[in-house]
């Protein structure tokens, strides 16, 4: 790295009357001792340091890089930064000649019980601390550092450090630089998310189902309580890096991802089984009403309002209509599509008849949406081609050999029934097409 290098030093009290320069000097070392003063000690656990190292940095890498490198980030192992904080650390601890830069490494140590940041992470010179990342670097690093560190190593990088005279203060200030990984660098040194997922396994499997379903009700996201019973079982997941606190902001990155899988996985095992259930459901409520089963009954025995009974005997009808003629044909769905049939031409009658609509619904137990569905048909049934619309639209679907699923609207849903009805109602309706062609 060509560090940056000022010009001669200019003196900043040059000028100034005494009184001026003696207060600036003394609100100038109160700011420093305060800072000092005030600065984040250790725990116990945040002091600990693994017997391990890695340079995840190293100073090769470094080298061709520096203050003003553009380019992308994930093209390159790391990016120089300054030390945030490094103009009130203390220098008496280091013993460097002033005023000469020099090339040293630094150890990165998240500090999750720093007050002003929890996700703060500390640059170390010799074992002392000497700066920070900036508050942005260390939100997305310090669960990577540590993650490094729970598997076993201590996380070093390249500094340049220079002490120099402060003239203001009139004291010595240190000044320096890091060489930061890029996350691409971080990956080097971290397993894999498929490397994470195979690990988890055997402790994701030796969860109480309690906590499983704890984690569930939680999104698939980790609580205090939840990453508790984690690291309980973190041996059986040592490569993973899974901190040995209740540390949310520590937890690896691939454990997230991990619950990510599990949630989808959980979720669609929820659809598969309500579904499930629903075609229970549906096939009581079928079997029910071709045994004469009222409505009213079969709605109150399923719990449901007897609207949605409706719904669902008209679902499941167009659902067995449309079965007929398959390489499953169904009897049964063939004998709901003649009953089906007569009863639209039943409806039609008592319509020309002159009784009202509502009275028509009510004995026939339909809702004013079905009964329209019931008379538009039985019109339909009693003169296809008078419908050239609807006869037009059956043929195209027949040609086509267009199947329910492949249907992409409910106009070509009702089509794909028509020609169900068709087949029933007025045989030879496809060759039709050909002699009704020819007459014009």
């Amino acid at each position: 790295m060509d560090t940056p290098t000022p010009g001669p030093d200019q003196d900043p009290t040059a000028g100034l009357p005494s009184e001026i320069l003696l207060r600036m000097r003394q609100e100038a070392r109160t700011k420093v001792l305060e800072a000092r003063k005030n600065a984040h000690v250790r725990t116990d656990e945040e002091s600990t340091h693994p017997s391990g190292r890695i340079d995840v940095v190293t100073c090769d890498e470094a080298r061709p890089y520096d203050l003003e490198s553009t380019e992308p980030l994930e093209q390159r192992p790391c990016y120089w930064t300054g030390i945030r904080g490094a103009q009130f650390a203390d220098p008496t601890p280091w013993h460097y000649q002033p005023e000469i830069w020099h090339d040293v490494t630094g150890e990165l140590v998240p500090e999750p019980e720093n007050p002003a940041d929890q996700h703060a992470v500390a640059i170390d010179l010799d074992g002392t601390r000497v700066g920070y990342m900036s508050a942005n670097s260390a939100e997305h690093a310090h669960r990577l550092v540590s993650t490094l560190r729970a598997r076993g190593s201590r996380v070093h990088v390249p500094l340049r450090i220079r002490i120099r005279h402060n003239r203001l203060l009139e004291w010595p200030q240190i000044e320096g630089y890091a060489a930061l990984p890029t996350f691409v660098q971080f990956d080097q040194h971290l397993p894999t998310e498929e490397q994470t997922r195979d690990a988890l396994q055997p402790l994701w499997d030796a969860l109480a189902p309690g906590v499983i379903e704890q984690i569930a009700r939680d999104n698939f996201y980790l609580t205090t309580s939840t990453l508790h019973e984690f690291i309980e079982l973190r041996h059986l997941a040592p490569s993973v890096g899974l901190p040995d606190r209740a540390l949310l902001q520590a937890v690896p990155r691939g454990v997230e991802l991990f619950l990510s899988e599990q949630g989808v996985a959980h979720r669609r095992a929820r659809t598969q089984e309500r579904e499930r259930l629903m075609q229970e459901r549906n096939a009581r409520i079928i079997a029910q009403h071709r045994a004469g089963a009222p409505v009213a009954e079969i709605a109150d025995e399923e719990q449901l309002s007897t609207g949605r009974v409706r719904m669902i005997l008209r679902e499941m009808t167009l659902q067995s209509h449309l079965n007929v003629g398959g390489k499953q044909e169904d009897a049964a769905s063939k004998a709901d599509l003649v009953s089906y049939i007569a009863r639209c031409r039943d409806a039609r009658m008592r319509r020309r008849a002159g009784v009202p609509r509502e009275r028509i619904a009510k004995d026939m137990e339909l809702d004013s949406a079905s009964l329209k569905t019931h008379l538009a048909d039985g019109k339909f049934i009693e003169n296809p081609r008078a419908n050239t619309n609807r006869l037009t639209a059956a043929r195209t679907i027949r040609a086509q050999g267009v199947t329910p699923a492949e249907c992409r609207n409910n106009s070509e849903l009702r089509a794909l029934r028509d020609t169900l009805l068709l087949d029933l109602v007025l045989p030879g309706w496809q060759s039709d097409a050909g002699r009704e062609d020819q007459a014009e």
